[in-house]
């Protein structure tokens, strides 16, 4: 959803991986983590745990890289 961070996504991961049985999951967290400064260690943490919960449920994890942001390049390169 709109404005989401990894975070947000990791809250809800399990219950959409048991009730969709996705194949495939596109994840596409990190525009909204540079805009709202969280810290990158807990990025890294949060998208490792979507990956983890994807695996572990036989999905595989397909991750998108975050798109140029006007005056966050240094952000956006350390994601």
């Amino acid at each position: 959803y709109s404005g989401w961070t990894a975070a947000d996504g990791l809250a809800k991961v399990p219950a959409v991986l048991a009730a969709e049985k996705p194949a495939i999951a596109v994840i596409m967290y990190g525009t909204n983590d540079v805009r709202k400064q969280i810290a990158l260690v807990d990025y890294e943490r949060n998208l490792k745990a979507i990956v983890d919960h994807c695996l572990k449920a036989g999905c595989i994890p397909i991750i998108s890289t975050i798109p140029p942001q006007l005056g966050q390049d240094a952000a956006v390169q350390s994601f």
